[in-house]
């Protein structure tokens, strides 16, 4: 599945806003709606990007009515997000179930199953369309 995650060029990631920041918050550490940049500015004690530094090609956030967002993610930000949301539900190291004081934590595998079932369901693509969507709404049903 990580190996599927990886050679994806980018996938269009539809979900609620909080959703979104969960995510990314557990696999950057942390995350800032506002930020337009994919590189930290350097020698600043803020984390992560706080000026334009690099400016993204194309903002990679979309806001749309009702929270919702669609986030541009590459491949290898998909396997970050995989490995910290099985991490958060299936890890077995007492150590880092003691210390993820996340009251969310509960989010981590039922996201992780449906990001995984829908990278197991994935057809190969063509370099004409390079790109993915998926949707974390429980009000759209996955295609069959």
């Amino acid at each position: 599945m990580l190996r599927t995650a990886a050679t994806i060029s980018y996938v269009s990631l539809t979900c609620h806003e909080d959703t979104w920041t969960f995510l990314a918050r557990r696999a950057f550490g942390t995350w800032s709606p506002e930020w337009l940049t994919s590189v930290a500015q350097e020698g600043s004690d803020v984390p992560g990007p706080t000026k334009k530094t690099v400016a993204f090609t194309k903002n990679p956030n979309t806001k749309h009515e009702n929270g919702m967002q669609t986030v541009e993610v590459s491949g290898d930000n998909l396997v970050a997000i995989l490995e910290r949301l099985w991490d958060g539900a299936y890890s077995r190291n007492p150590y880092k179930t003691l210390m993820d004081l996340d009251p969310n934590r509960s989010a981590c595998g039922p996201l992780h199953a449906r990001i995984s079932s829908w990278l197991e369901d994935l057809e190969p693509g063509s370099a004409s369309k390079p790109g993915r969507t998926l949707v974390l709404d429980e009000r759209i049903a996955p295609p069959a």
